[in-house]
């Protein structure tokens, strides 16, 4: 009995130092550089264009920034484009977002684990538009920023019991942001972009939570979670390795 009570007790000890060390990770020691770094160079980037261009033109079809199908071979274009924005209201929307959901999951998880959810999702959304929706002309950081959203709805199922309330909230906020972002999306939509729209949220929502379940930290593993995560590293290599190979071998209309 003795023993039994000990283990017990020994069990709830390491449960609440689990629960305090995720709760302590909310801090910027050490700084969230990823998320910061990026929302700035997009900045940066809308403003030389806002300059080169003028009010009106703040981005121009001819940007080498821009990814939109017929450049196949430029690699780097699958990334940049999130780095390009065609407004004011579509910067500072995505921005706004970004930094909310960024900057606290980064906190706790590490500037590498946010890069990659948001920089595969980007890759991953860019090589979509190619399958799916060829020719379209992509900016913006829309995939980017519904990943790191819906990234934590992943956080939430891996950790719900070390973080108290938090974790309803956290799913509340995530639901709400979305909703606003959809309606915003709607009301700004028209016959050319609505398809590419939609590809970007879904695609950055899909990749969010994939993602999130094997590349965010896990503070209480078991072996469900384990086999979940699994099986999503090996659909995530499938899907990546599917896209790259299509839009390097299939010429389209290059």
């Amino acid at each position: 009995m003795n023993t039994y009570n000990q283990l017990e007790i020994g069990d709830i000890q390491i449960f609440q130092r689990r629960r305090e060390n995720y709760s302590s990770k909310y801090s910027c020691k050490p700084p969230t550089y990823f998320i910061i770094t990026i929302s700035a160079i997009q900045v940066l980037v809308f403003f030389f264009y806002l300059i080169k261009n003028g009010l009106n033109e703040p981005l121009h079809e001819d940007s080498i920034l821009i990814f939109n199908g017929t450049n196949r071979l430029q690699f780097y274009r699958y990334f940049t484009y999130c780095l390009v924005h065609a407004g004011w209201t579509h910067l500072l929307m995505n921005i706004t977002i970004q930094l909310l959901a960024g900057v606290p999951l980064e906190m706790v998880h590490g500037s590498a684990r946010v890069a990659a959810i948001y920089l595969i999702s980007v890759l991953t959304t860019s090589m979509t538009y190619r399958i799916i929706h060829p020719g379209v002309i992509v900016v913006g950081a829309s995939a980017g920023v519904f990943a790191l959203l819906t990234a934590h709805l992943a956080d939430v199922f891996l950790n719900k019991d070390i973080m108290e309330s938090k974790g309803l909230l956290r799913i509340l906020g995530v639901v709400c942001f979305i909703i606003i972002q959809m309606i915003y999306s709607l009301l700004n939509l028209t016959a050319d972009n609505e398809k590419p729209s939609y590809i970007a949220h879904l695609v950055g929502s899909i990749q969010g939570v994939n993602l999130g379940f094997f590349l965010l930290k896990d503070y209480i593993e078991d072996e469900f979670k384990f086999l979940i995560k699994k099986a999503l590293l090996c659909l995530t290599v499938f899907v990546l390795l599917f896209e790259f190979f299509f839009n390097v071998l299939d010429k389209g209309i290059s």
